[in-house]
């Protein structure tokens, strides 16, 4: 451990000056033994040799930690005759210790009757004061420790010594004398690991000293570091004398050949503050360089966030469309589960309408055989002229029988119209039924009106595409994720662009076919309204019908009253012949009645218009075109035809469109949530990416402001002190050897021994001072 040691001055140095006195002891030591082999003669020094003179030494007990315990002098006369000696200090006593005359204390006043020869006498000062202030600690393992605990110890001990001024005391003694530090050391107890530089190391029999010296007018701290174990120490001796140094500097005629290296010196000094200014020039550059690199990680972390930002929105935006995908595949669920219950719907009115012609079927030919009887029966009367003076027929029971079918087949017809009219009827029904479908078409309208169409068809892209589209927009997936990860997220977008296409395609043929339906729906319920109001007008005019409360009556009626007539007619026959005047009606009535029933056609099979303006149709022609017309349209809606599809098959389709729809959606939904789970994955190595490059961002301002700003600083005051440097060292060896001369007229200077104890004390021939610590006994066993 090597410690700096300051000698503190009022007067200002150069800077080579500290040099200097750093390595005076060098040169004392080094080249003062050649000068001493020099040719000169040396001044003699005159001892003080009157019988009044005398010899201090200064003794003081010092504690381990510094402190001044006791302080006593030993004053040292030697007087050629007998005589009486005068001495001053302020003691609180004084001890006799040779001679045969005992000092006496008055004050401070010490007197000696009669002296020859040495005499010495002790006196213990009152004061605690040196002219040197003492502190002492002491460390084990790194902690502090007291003194009187350092006894059997073992670890790493640190003793660290400071000697500084008291100027509580005459200055001349700390700024002329040196004291040399001895520290006893036991090996087999401590063992040196580390110490202050400049001390010397001697042995005296089986102890070791460790000697430092302290220069004059310097405050010194030293330290040492010991590997101890069973621990104790003797004391430890500081011992004072002036340093006094008288060379001759002219007449070292090689002192210059000694200072010629300093010319290097200094002409290296000069490059060192060049190499100086030039390593502060480069490191500006390289200063600014770190800075355009400090700015793009500026600009990396802000694209980061931005690429963060992008990341979040379309990961939002991926959220909202995989959250309107469920709602679609919900809407398409429904949709095809109300869409099921209508294709049933549809499917069971075509099974009515089939039946409804079936039933139709039957009322036409029960049309065609009341038809054919009045045919029959109109046919085989005889004309009314025929009857002039002829007897009425008798009617024959197979002309009754015929009669009789003729009128149960009437009644047939009337109750298969009244049950077709009716509202609980059959063609009601399938209008009913028309109706809920047409109802349930424009729901499935409005529902698939809301499902959302892109604008411009959605282009199905494969992955390799997807990675250009990407890279074209400026986004490379590369950068923030690994090669399996951009892999499934091309190959996610590439599902989902076909799924969306294909989503189009089925939704814009879903609409059409709605659409489509509709309008065939439509017609068929103005067609159904048509035949209903048709069979209406049929069952009113064939079974009659009320007009307020009176009841007006039908071909029904009056078939049946013309049967009953017919048959009561030819019972009566013999009884009634008067009655033949009435035969022409009769005939009459039958011919009109058929003729209404058959209608009236010309030779091209067109009914006859009427008088008033209609064709005349026929009940039968009409009951015929009710079926084939009516009934049968609604067979061809459902069926289609001429190349057209119908209703079934358009139910069909759609159901067919419905399942292509929500399959595709399912299949959305999952590209959707695979999707998102890689825009997860992405979104943390863009947060990673972002969180890295932000942490680098701040090493980087960091590393700037804590070390590259302060290293620069330190450079240009690097630079300055190079400058300084080379400015005092200009001309080196001249300074260095005024610095010389300076420090050794400073040492060399002619001191004035005095008194320590009493400026009274005028013939001082000598003062010394010997300081001892407390020892470090071993530890009592």
């Amino acid at each position: 451990m090597k410690t700096l040691k300051k000698r503190k001055r009022n007067r200002s140095r150069f800077l080579v000056k500290p040099i200097v006195a750093i390595l005076l002891l060098a040169f004392v030591v080094g080249v003062m033994p050649g000068f001493v082999q020099a040719e000169r003669e040396a001044k003699l020094v005159t001892m003080p040799t009157s019988d009044k003179s005398k010899r201090e030494v200064v003794f003081a007990r010092l504690r381990a930690t510094g402190d001044v315990d006791n302080v006593y002098v030993v004053n040292h006369f030697n007087p050629a005759r007998m005589s009486s000696l005068t001495d001053y200090g302020d003691y609180e006593e004084v001890i006799q210790l040779t001679g045969s005359v005992p000092p006496v204390l008055s004050g401070t006043t010490v007197s000696i009757a009669e002296a020859e020869g040495p005499y010495y006498y002790q006196g213990n000062l009152r004061s605690r004061e040196l002219p040197w202030f003492f502190e002492m600690t002491w460390r084990l393992d790194g902690e502090t420790i007291y003194p009187e605990r350092l006894s059997g110890v073992s670890g790493e001990l640190e003793l660290e010594m400071s000697v500084k001024r008291n100027d509580q005391v005459d200055a001349d003694f700390f700024d002329h004398y040196a004291l040399q530090i001895s520290i006893p050391i036991d090996p087999e107890r401590a063992q040196i690991v580390a110490a202050s530089e400049g001390f010397i190391v001697s042995y005296a029999g089986t102890e070791q000293q460790m000697t430092y010296m302290a220069l004059p007018g310097l405050e010194t701290t030293v330290k040492a570091i010991f590997d101890v174990k069973d621990f104790a120490m003797g004391q430890i001796t500081i011992a004072g004398v002036p340093l006094v140094l008288n060379i001759d500097m002219d007449a070292l005629g090689e002192f210059d050949d000694m200072l010629t290296p300093l010319s290097e010196l200094e002409s290296g000094i000069a490059e060192f503050a060049d190499g100086a200014t030039k390593l502060r020039q480069g490191y500006k550059k390289l200063l600014d360089a770190y800075n355009k690199m400090r700015d793009g990680g500026g600009k990396l972390v802000s694209g980061g966030k931005e690429l963060t930002s992008g990341a979040n929105q379309l990961k939002a935006g991926v959220g909202d469309y995989t959250s309107g995908v469920d709602r679609y595949v919900r809407g398409v669920q429904q949709l095809s589960s109300g869409f099921q219950a209508f294709d049933k719907g549809v499917r069971a009115m075509y099974q009515g309408t089939q039946l409804l012609k079936g039933e139709s079927a039957q009322l036409v030919n029960a049309s065609s055989s009341i038809l054919g009887g009045l045919n029959e029966i109109v046919d085989r009367l005889p004309p009314p002229e025929s009857f002039d003076g002829v007897e009425i027929p008798e009617i024959t029971p197979e002309m009754e029988n015929e009669l009789e079918k003729l009128k149960q087949g009437s009644e047939v017809i009337r109750i298969g119209l009244e049950a077709l009219a009716t509202d609980g009827g059959g063609i009601s029904q399938l209008v009913f039924g028309l109706r809920q479908v047409k109802e349930q078409l424009n729901f499935l309208k409005t529902q698939a009106s809301q499902f959302a169409i892109p604008m411009s068809p959605v282009v199905s892209r494969d992955a390799n595409e997807w990675k250009t589209y990407m890279e074209a927009l400026g986004f490379s997936y590369s950068d923030t994720g690994s090669p399996e990860v951009e892999q499934s997220f091309y190959a996610q977008l590439a599902t989902m662009s076909k799924y969306a296409s294909d989503y189009r395609a089925a939704v814009i043929m879903l609409r059409g076919a709605i659409e489509g339906l509709l309008i065939q729906i439509t017609a068929l319920e103005t067609g159904a309204n048509a035949v209903l109001s048709t069979v209406q007008g049929l069952s009113r005019l064939y079974g009659g019908y009320f007009e307020g409360s009176e009841r007006v009556p039908g071909i029904h009626d009056g078939v049946v009253e013309l049967v009953d007539g017919v048959l009561e007619l030819a019972g009566l026959s013999d009884k009634f012949s008067p009655l033949l005047e009435e035969y022409p009606k009769l005939v009459k009535g039958l011919r009109e009645l058929r003729d209404g029933y058959a209608g009236e056609y010309d030779a091209n099979g067109q009914p006859v218009i009427g008088s008033d303006g209609k064709p005349k149709i026929g009940f039968h022609g009409g009951l015929k075109a009710y079926i084939e017309e009516g009934v049968g349209g609604l067979l061809s809606g459902y069926e289609g035809g001429s190349g057209q599809p119908g209703i079934l098959a358009g139910s069909t389709e759609i159901k067919q469109g419905l399942g292509v729809l929500a399959n595709s959606g399912r299949q959305i939904t999952s590209g959707g949530s695979e999707l998102m789970k890689g825009l997860e994955k992405t979104g943390k190595g863009i947060s990673d990416y972002v969180d890295g490059v932000t942490l680098l961002n701040k090493g980087l301002d960091r590393y700037r402001s804590d070390g590259l700003i302060p290293y620069y600083d330190g450079l240009v005051k690097f630079e300055e002190g190079g400058k300084t440097l080379k400015d005092e060292t200009s001309n080196l060896p001249q300074k260095f050897e005024d610095a010389i001369r300076e420090l050794m007229e400073e040492y060399g200077e002619s001191f004035e021994i005095k008194s320590f104890v009493s400026d009274k004390n005028k013939d001082v021939a000598s003062v010394q001072f010997v300081f001892m610590t407390e020892e470090i006994p071993p530890k009592a066993k």
